[in-house]
């Protein structure tokens, strides 16, 4: 209780702000345990959720996602906007038709055109490796993908 602000350190205890502490905390973890148990859970790494369309994991934008989104929220927005920065350089120059931006990769034109996908996702790769390793990356989306 010292070190918070507005908080008067030569005054007695206060025991109910003491009770209404532990009970945040309490609730808190309470909550944190109910939320884990009712949380759906993701499929083990390699397999296919029920109903999900294999061919959807070959698709760039979920490739590059996973990743992407999970450096997002290890990183932060400034460094993550920075490698959506570079890839969109390099997209540009080559004619993707294809932007990564701060919720992902976004792409357009003809869905049949698949021939500049393995070239995204090895950009993308190696601007996310900058700043995690090939474990990480691999674990936060399909690995049999991510070249």
């Amino acid at each position: 209780r010292a070190f918070l602000p507005f908080v008067d350190t030569g005054a007695p205890p206060a025991l109910d702000l003491d009770g209404w502490a532990a009970w945040l905390v309490a609730s808190g973890s309470a909550l944190a345990a109910a939320q884990s148990v009712v949380w759906p859970v993701r499929a083990p790494r390699g397999e296919l959720v029920r109903g999900e369309n294999p061919e959807r994991r070959r698709d760039p934008a979920t490739v590059i996602g996973g990743p992407y989104l999970a450096l997002r929220e290890t990183l932060g927005a400034a460094w993550t906007l920075r490698i959506a920065e570079r890839f969109n350089v390099v997209a540009e120059a080559r004619g993707w038709p294809c932007r990564l931006r701060f919720d992902g990769l976004h792409v357009g034109g003809d869905p049949a055109d698949e021939e500049w996908h393995a070239d995204a996702i090895r950009t993308a790769r190696s601007l996310l490796r900058r700043f995690a390793s090939v474990e990480w990356i691999g674990g936060h989306g399909p690995p049999s993908e991510m070249p």
